[in-house]
Order: C-alpha cells, then structure tokens, then sequence
C-alpha cells in the first residue's frame, strides 16, 4: 500500500488490499484482480462516457433468475 501503478499510461495509487481467493469455478484469478471505482476506469482507462458492461457475481444461485428483468 501507498505505492503507485500504471494501467495503461494513467497511474493509480494503491490504498489496500483484497484477501486471497483464488481462481473462481471458471476464467478467473480473483488474486490478479484490481478494482477501481467504475467512473474513474471509464474516464481515465477506456476514454469512455458511458458504462459499457457489468460482471456481477451472486451469493446464492438460487437469486439468478431474480436479477434478470423481464
């Protein structure tokens, strides 16, 4: 913590750490992850204006059909 890393050409500042999990049951090394406010990596990662996706991940399975509109 207090360090700096780049992402591209922006530099961020490291204010704290996550636990250790692991790789999920698929893709994914939740230990390799960064996480930024999501404005902030519109903005200043993607140059974008606009939220282009979201990946959300449930506590419980059986709430997935709840999340989906209709």
């Amino acid at each position: 913590m207090g360090k700096s890393m780049r992402i591209g050409r922006t530099r961020f500042e490291v204010i704290g750490v996550t636990e250790e999990k692991g790789f999920s049951s698929g893709w994914m090394d939740y230990d390799d992850a960064i996480i930024i406010p999501y404005t902030t990596a519109m903005k200043r990662v993607f140059g974008l204006d606009h939220l282009e996706r979201i990946i959300a991940r449930m506590k419980d399975e059986s709430l997935l059909n709840a999340a989906f509109l209709e």
